[in-house]
């Protein structure tokens, strides 16, 4: 590659990379709150139009969250994106 962008300097020593710099994040890090409650969410933001984008929100649904809801019940997967009929019928409780 010609040049690479990382968003730490850490990750331009680490890549030793011979052209890399540094942008930073626009959003400031914030350290947050722990929460008072004892929910666990996963989030999936993508174009759900997008087939691969599909494929792997039917996946998560299908296969990933059965084993993830064996060891943390209450874990919810939100699919946040411009969809389709594909995958507005996973929708459901969590």
């Amino acid at each position: 590659v010609d040049a690479v962008t990382v968003c730490a300097a850490d990750d331009c020593r680490t890549l030793a990379a011979h052209s890399c710099f540094v942008v930073p994040n626009g959003v400031p890090h914030v350290d947050a709150e722990p929460r008072a409650d004892d929910t666990f969410t996963i989030l999936f933001v993508g174009l759900f139009e997008y087939e691969p984008n599909a494929d792997a929100a039917e996946f998560m649904v299908e296969q990933v969250m059965p084993i993830v809801r064996r060891a943390l019940p209450e874990a919810e997967l939100r699919l946040v994106g411009r969809t389709t009929h594909r995958v507005r019928r996973l929708a459901g409780p969590g």
